[in-house]
């Protein structure tokens, strides 16, 4: 069997690395050492046990064809980064540190899937409960699949809400909006594992200062899911999210968006319903020729109104890329999605609503992240209560 690593048995072992190899591959003694076993799979960790960002194949064809796939969503200082560690994988630079025993249940289930012989490779990020590995599948010396990995019952949730997404995008296939292909979904330790098809190679990434989003294509994701039976779906749905995410750190926030809940109302009953992203940004999205290209779907939900995309996509541009305060970020959403609201059919009153729904849309996201011992973003906790009245005063 081997030793148990060495990297994950030091105390000094980073935690990052130590969280991603449990997820893929358990913490049994000897599933995973720091010496080859039989049969087993050899990995490098660049840079290095104590400082990773990856972990790559050990044969070199495979860690190189990781290093430069995707490289149309990448900023050209990562891509400058994966070409040198694609040219020291082709000279032989990288030395394996990590082997994996050879009875690897991931890899067999992938390699089923896929009927090929299967490399992976895979960054290694900060742990969290809504973060889950996503490999590079190599075959032959070509990235032939991405692997989604659940580990909870959050992630499965998202796994699966990205498969449904992809089925009805993939079902209509002649349509402006382009997706990954879904391959199939495999089973992991009780958890599911999405597989689907690298994106075209020719791929260009958004670029938020030149390009533009056609409304209408909120309409399409609009009908990626039917709504809920009732009067009002939207209204229900956040309802029931807000009383399942109370009693955590932030009751005050709670309260707070529990209040909106109430201003808004019925408002909601008079807009159409629909799916939509739920991570629409300049970071998830791409261009094959004139044709759009969305990925990350595992936030598609149902029970939304249609166009919910449009401020969400502002929100994100503000407060996740320019990191401005909460209040201004929406602030901005409003000021800057009217036009493309409008063009969807809303009138000032509907756009209005629509607003507060994603004001208490996001919040309500903190509140169920705060529910499961998320540490709340104090950039949110600063601004939430004056971005929620804002919306309140806006109706």
């Amino acid at each position: 069997m081997g030793r148990r690593a060495g990297l994950i048995r030091d105390r000094s072992a980073d935690p990052d690395l130590t969280w991603l190899i449990d997820v893929l591959w358990g913490s049994e003694d000897g599933s995973v050492a720091d010496r080859p076993m039989p049969g087993g799979t050899a990995y490098v960790v660049v840079p290095g046990p104590h400082r990773p960002r990856a972990i790559l194949p050990a044969r070199a064809d495979a860690a190189r064809a990781a290093l430069i796939a995707g490289a149309g969503t990448r900023s050209r200082a990562a891509q400058r980064g994966r070409a040198l560690a694609a040219q020291a994988a082709r000279f032989g630079l990288l030395r394996p540190s990590l082997f994996v025993r050879g009875d690897d249940p991931l890899r067999a289930s992938i390699q089923e899937a896929l009927g090929a012989d299967v490399d992976f490779a895979c960054a290694v990020r900060a742990p969290g409960p809504f973060r889950k590995p996503v490999l590079q599948v190599v075959a032959d010396g070509e990235l032939v699949a991405y692997a989604k990995v659940a580990w909870n019952a959050v992630t499965a949730a998202n796994v699966a809400a990205e498969h449904r997404a992809l089925l009805a995008l993939e079902a209509n296939a002649a349509s402006s909006l382009g997706a990954p292909a879904p391959i199939t979904v495999v089973e992991h330790r009780g958890f599911p594992v999405l597989l689907t098809r690298p994106m075209p190679r020719e791929l260009r990434r958004f670029d938020a200062g030149r390009d533009e989003l056609d409304p209408a294509i909120t309409r399409l994701i609009g009908e990626l899911g039917a709504p809920s039976a009732g009067g009002d779906p939207i209204a229900a749905r956040l309802r029931s999210r807000l009383r399942a995410a109370s009693g955590g750190s932030l009751a005050s926030v709670a309260s707070t968006v529990e209040r909106l809940l109430d201003a808004i109302g019925s408002r909601a009953a008079a807009i159409p319903v629909g799916a939509w992203h739920g991570d629409w940004s300049p970071w998830n999205l791409g261009w094959v020729g004139s044709r759009l290209w969305a990925w990350d779907w595992e936030y598609c939900r149902t029970d939304v109104p249609i166009g919910l995309d449009l401020p969400h996509f502002a929100f994100q541009r503000s407060f996740i890329g320019e990191r401005q305060p909460l209040a201004r970020s929406f602030s901005q959403a409003r000021a800057t999605t009217a036009e493309a609201l409008s063009r969807l059919g809303y009138a000032p009153a509907d756009r209005a609503t629509i607003h507060a729904v994603h004001v208490a849309e996001i919040a309500i996201r903190y509140l169920e992240a705060d529910a499961i011992g998320v540490a709340p973003n104090p950039r949110f906790v600063e601004g939430a209560d004056e971005a929620i009245a804002a919306a309140s005063v806006e109706l």
